[in-house]
């Protein structure tokens, strides 16, 4: 692992993706977890989307802790779900918070998986590749696809400054530049605005104070912010979502 993998593997010491929860429409959060929303906001419109695609088999590349698995199981048991990582400590929590799914320690730059899916999920993993490294784990991905597959693909934008954790950032014009060779972008979705309501509503679900617990505001703060600040344009969005589908 380099620096930065290494970086990412010292967060698994706890399933922190697992914190925040959903339940009957309101969500469950904890202290300082300001980024709930954001993130349970676009976990979901990725599920979403791969369900509606009608696609049998995903593969999940960079899985980590196995939270889109998670997602997937609580409402479609008919796709066939196979995560793959390069970290085996944050594998022993995915298959901790699963059922079904199955999951393995492989790195898809280095070649193509052994399997051929009907999809691939690619959450929050390219800004964490070396830029010299990508294009070949593109071509590796697209070849573990089957004739026609699909690529869901989110990172975030030029509009929110660089983790320490990330190489990069993207605009569209880059995503399509790294895809081209070898897929076809169907869909660009852009997520999680960063504005004053955002964080606005984020300081009511938390703050330094208390966290407010009835299900009944909870659930209020979760549907304004899924109607105002989850859908963004070029702009505003500080996500990237991309459907792609594999060249011929």
């Amino acid at each position: 692992m380099n620096e930065k993998d290494q970086l990412q593997e010292t967060q698994y010491d706890f399933p922190y993706h697992f914190i925040p929860q959903v339940h009957e429409g309101a969500i469950v959060t904890n202290q300082h977890l300001q980024w709930a929303m954001m993130y349970l906001g676009y976990m979901q419109t990725v599920r979403d989307a791969v369900i509606e695609s009608g696609v049998t088999s995903v593969l999940d590349v960079g899985c980590g802790d196995g939270r889109f698995a998670y997602e997937l199981e609580q409402v479609d048991s008919s796709i066939r779900y196979h995560g793959i990582d390069i970290s085996e400590r944050a594998l022993h929590f995915a298959r901790g918070f699963t059922t079904r799914s199955t999951f393995a320690v492989f790195d898809i730059i280095e070649q193509p998986y052994p399997e051929l899916y009907d999809a691939i999920t690619y959450i929050e993993t390219i800004e964490h590749i070396e830029p010299t490294r990508i294009k070949p784990m593109v071509a590796n991905m697209a070849a573990s696809l089957k004739p026609n597959g699909l690529l869901f693909l989110t990172t975030p934008t030029t509009n929110v400054p660089t983790h320490q954790k990330h190489y990069q950032h993207f605009t569209r014009e880059m995503i399509e530049e790294y895809l081209g060779e070898h897929f076809t972008i169907t869909s660009v979705r852009y997520l999680n605005v960063e504005s004053v309501l955002a964080k606005t509503l984020a300081r009511l679900l938390v703050n330094r104070l208390l966290i407010v617990q009835p299900a009944w505001w909870r659930r209020l703060i979760f549907e304004l912010y899924q109607r105002y600040c989850l859908v963004g344009t070029e702009k505003t969005g500080s996500r990237i979502f991309v459907t792609a589908r594999k060249q011929a």
